[in-house]
């Protein structure tokens, strides 16, 4: 019996060994829950993704080393966002 079921479950990621408790307590909780789950990294503002395919793709590699650092395999989605962060979140 599942005591809660969620959709979707969002983690930020700071790329840092900060983020390595969070994204492992984030990567326990979809299967106890029912969820999917989505690492998120915020990118720093002036970094126009659009137009620097080249660095989105530097960043994606580093939601992958923080993750493996953490010791999530790949069931997860990840994303890196320029806009600001609420506005990228309820979209």
């Amino acid at each position: 019996m599942r005591l809660l079921k969620l959709g979707t479950l969002l983690v930020a990621d700071d790329l840092t060994a900060t983020s390595e408790a969070a994204l492992r307590t984030g990567a326990a909780l979809p299967d106890a829950a029912g969820a999917a789950l989505h690492v998120v990294h915020a990118a720093p503002p002036g970094v126009g993704m659009t137009a620097l395919a080249g660095i989105r793709a530097e960043f994606l590699q580093s939601i992958e080393a923080s993750t493996a650092r953490a010791g999530i395999g790949s069931s997860y989605t990840p994303h890196v966002i320029t806009e600001p962060v609420a506005g990228a979140i309820t979209t």
